[in-house]
């Protein structure tokens, strides 16, 4: 038994060491990882779009959970249309939640996760229309993914 704590011990160095000194990436990773595929359907819930993607949108999302170099973790999506978005926030209060975005000059679109410590979470996605640096519209879409 004593062997086991031990090695459980190194393990946690080395895995503390491979991000860095801060202890907030292997934390986050220990308490909630999303990291996974989540798929579902997110049904629209409002929308001031002439042309609108449709009354609801089918989501398949690769959620990884990185250490980078700069000391700190970092979640990544990938959706089903191979577009990336990066992490805007992260919390491991209560079931885990997180927010991630893709920007362009016509287009950003944000997701957020709520709940996901287990194989279902609550999921918003918003998307906002650009034209010569002004909103054209924006839609609204909520639902629940599966991992």
């Amino acid at each position: 038994m004593v062997r086991f704590k031990l090695t459980l011990t190194l393990s946690a160095i080395f895995s503390l060491a491979a991000c860095g000194d801060d202890d907030s990436c292997v934390i986050r990773s220990l308490i909630n990882d999303p990291s996974g595929r989540w798929s579902g359907s997110l049904a629209r819930v409002e929308s001031d779009c002439a042309e609108s993607r449709g009354p609801s949108l089918s989501a398949t999302h690769d959620v990884s959970f990185n250490c980078i170099l700069s000391d700190k973790s970092e979640v990544e999506l990938t959706n089903e249309e191979g577009l990336r978005f990066n992490e805007r926030s992260f919390s491991s209060l209560g079931g885990g939640s997180f927010e991630v975005i893709s920007e362009s000059s016509q287009l950003r679109e944000s997701i957020r996760y709520d709940n996901f410590d287990g194989d279902l979470a609550d999921v918003e996605q918003k998307i906002r229309v650009y034209r010569n640096g002004e909103i054209v519209c924006s839609e609204l879409y909520r639902g629940q993914l599966r991992r």
